[in-house]
């Protein structure tokens, strides 16, 4: 006979006080990560990231502890774990090829946090009450992030813009709509247990809300990749439900069931017609034309990136969290060959490669997918297995937190859901529900401690993690460091800037673009020397277009024009944006007149305003040129030309800020002001090249 759900195990016997403290202790984790917002940083994901190397250690000290009130204790396993540690051997095995070892020991560490996260979930749930408890917080969490995310998407609170109605506004808790609406995608399907084990009608009513809810703000942010992922992982719901045939649980609920069905069905048609703005996905007459409005050419580069960075290292990868560090330089490799030649979209810096297949292997290279695929395969394995010899209600529960494990996995074929804490929490908290006692026990073993082998592995764990978390700490400190270190110097407080910045780096265990932050400040200082130090060492963690772009205008500064000439070919090469490679096509035309090329540079330049009419820089660096070529008359007619574009440009930006300053958003302001300010500028100084001139 089935026990009682909530009082006992599935062998009977009551769980454990001290494990009641631990669950709890989960719960916490669960419901407090997602929200987490820490005032001052501006990533949202590294603040969580940050919290997550300190509240799961915490958690599983909280666990570890309560075996010392115990005279012996049987930690439970799963085969699951023996690819699992594989994959983070592996990963410590990429340490090898990597360029900067701490960078990956940083991903290595939050690997080894959420695999214990999962590990604890594991041994900690016993009952279904354990299981409703856990994922009724991880629902309760949803609402919140989806209300939080629908009040921005009205207007009704600041969103990253501001006070402005949009789905680019619903950024919640999670920093980024894509990121909030795949995190609703990921709880739905294991919400459907909560209605389905809710024994008070009153109860259910809300749960069916909550589910509704959720699965409104994912179709409202209007993101193509989540809707094709929920119908594809429902009509495998479908098929996994005839296979197994869990009728009972749906006759129980069949009335229940078919309100959440004709919501499922309905909402789509409301939304549509509430926003008008989702035909692009209704009129879509097959799946390619979806990828390329939804910016399919872009992820198809970085996966081939993430290919040719396999094949630099196949056996050990680039090393874990180096896609980031490696992404630019073999960009403009790759947009070089053939394959790469056939795009034209401009690929912007990837972090992340869009896919956790591709990352995986080009980080981690041929072991790493080899302890992936095991991984994959046991874990299917083991869920089949359960569900074959589980009984009705047990069976719905593994489907239902199956698909959800699905729809992390299959979204994270056009995505990186393991690279945000959030929804990792999510998909280690399903696979160790999933392989918790409450399903049975196939494929698992266990590990008995004597009372003292418990301490002694109990205290190991709090020195770890204890170490761990202070230098999360740092961290986080470094980061606010440079957050702050940032502002001051978009206030103009270039001194302070420095002071803060390198304060930063002398906390922060990876540094990677504090080095920039920095060097733009000492190039205001005029310490172009250090600047340069500095941008040499960011070149190597955490370059991009405005990277090389600021060193090569401070070699340039510095007489090193022929130093600077190769970032600018780099530059150039990886395509970037039109207002990045006006500047680039400039410095680059400075740098060869002053290695002895004036005429070419003056032909380019030239070229560059034939393209660029309004680009004041180089009415200067045109004029300069003519100039010292004796090319006096040329010079300022080139002058006067550039005056009168920018007094054009004047006009048009301050007549912007005075008939549409109720319209415009505040960074729309702040880059109109900086225009104006950039162009007065720019005036004077083409006003004093004039007076020069002689006569």
């Amino acid at each position: 006979m089935p026990t009682k759900p909530g009082l006992s195990d599935t062998n009977g016997s009551r769980a454990p006080a001290p494990e009641k403290v631990s669950l709890l202790a989960i719960a916490i984790c669960i419901i407090v990560l997602p929200l987490f917002l820490w005032p001052g940083l501006t990533d949202y994901n590294y603040a969580k990231s940050i919290l997550s190397l300190i509240l799961i250690p915490l958690v599983l000290v909280i666990w570890s502890v309560s075996w010392w009130k115990m005279p012996g204790y049987s930690l439970r396993g799963h085969w699951l774990l023996l690819p699992l540690v594989a994959l983070v051997a592996a990963g410590g095995l990429s340490l090898v090829s990597a360029q900067h070892v701490r960078i990956a020991l940083q991903s290595l560490a939050l690997l080894l946090v959420f695999l214990s996260f999962m590990w604890i979930v594991l041994n900690v749930v016993r009952s279904e009450k354990d299981v409703l408890w856990l994922l009724g917080s991880l629902l309760a969490v949803g609402v919140v992030i989806a209300a939080y995310g629908l009040l921005q998407y009205l207007g009704l609170l600041a969103g990253p813009s501001g006070l402005r109605s949009s789905t680019s506004s619903a950024i919640s808790t999670l920093g980024n709509k894509n990121h909030v609406g795949a995190f609703l995608l990921y709880l739905l399907f294991p919400s459907v247990i909560l209605l389905l084990r809710a024994r008070h009608v009153w109860l259910k009513a809300v749960i069916l809300g909550s589910i509704t809810f959720s699965y409104t703000m994912v179709l409202l942010l209007r993101q193509t990749g989540p809707r094709v992922v929920l119908a594809g992982v429902a009509i495998g719901l479908v098929v996994g439900w005839m296979i197994f045939r869990t009728r009972r649980p749906i006759r129980a609920n069949r009335g229940w069931l078919i309100a959440l069905l004709i919501a499922a069905i309905a909402i789509p048609g409301i939304v549509l017609i509430a926003t008008r703005s989702d035909r692009a996905f209704i009129t879509s007459t097959s799946l390619g034309e979806l990828w390329e409005r939804n910016s399919g050419d872009a992820r198809t580069q970085d996966w081939w990136i993430g290919a040719d960075l396999l094949l630099e290292h196949p056996i050990t990868g680039i090393g874990l969290g180096h896609y980031k560090v490696e992404f630019f330089p073999s960009k403009v490799t790759f947009l070089q060959t053939e394959r790469g030649g056939v795009h034209d979209t401009y690929l912007p810096i990837a972090d992340q490669a869009h896919n956790e297949y591709v990352q995986v292997a080009s980080e981690m290279g041929s072991i790493g997918v080899l302890a992936l695929i095991a991984g994959l395969a046991c874990l299917a394995g083991s869920l089949w297995r359960r569900l074959r010899a589980a009984d009705e209600d047990r069976r719905a529960d593994l489907l239902l937190i199956t698909s959800g494990i699905l729809s992390i996995l299959v979204h994270g074929l056009i995505s990186f859901p393991v690279h945000l804490v959030s929804s990792s929490m999510i998909l280690v908290l399903l696979i160790g529900l999933a392989l918790s006692s409450v399903y049975g026990d196939d494929l698992s073993f266990r590990v008995s401690l004597s009372k003292r082998s418990g301490r002694i592995v109990s205290v190991i764990l709090g020195v770890v993690f204890l170490a761990l978390g202070i230098l999360a700490v740092r961290d986080a400190h470094a980061n606010r460091l440079m957050e702050s270190g940032y502002a001051h110097f978009q206030a103009g407080q270039f001194h302070e800037s420095a002071r803060l910045l390198t304060k930063s780096l002398a906390l922060d265990f990876a540094p990677r673009q504090t080095y920039y932050y920095l060097a733009i400040a000492q190039i205001q200082l005029g310490k172009l020397s250090e600047a340069t130090e500095n941008l040499e060492k960011c070149l190597t963690r955490y370059v991009n277009e405005a990277v090389l772009l600021n060193y090569a205008n401070v070699l340039i500064n510095t007489g090193n024009s022929q130093r600077a000439i190769d970032p600018l070919a780099q530059l150039l090469a990886s395509h970037p944006r039109n207002d990045i490679q006006r500047r680039a096509t400039y410095l680059h035309a400075m740098a060869i007149s002053q290695i002895g090329n004036p005429e070419e540079a003056i032909a380019t330049i030239e070229t560059l305003i034939e393209a660029h009419p309004t680009y004041d820089s180089a009415y200067y660096g045109l004029g300069g040129l003519l100039a010292g070529q004796g090319r006096i008359e040329e010079a300022r007619a080139v002058y006067q030309r550039g005056l009168e574009i920018i007094e054009q440009e004047l006009i048009k930006n301050r007549d912007k800020l005075a008939t549409g300053s109720t319209s415009l958003s505040p960074e729309q302001i702040g880059r109109a002001q900086n225009r104006i300010a950039r162009l007065v500028e720019q005036r004077a100084l083409l006003q004093e090249q004039l007076r020069q001139l002689p006569r």
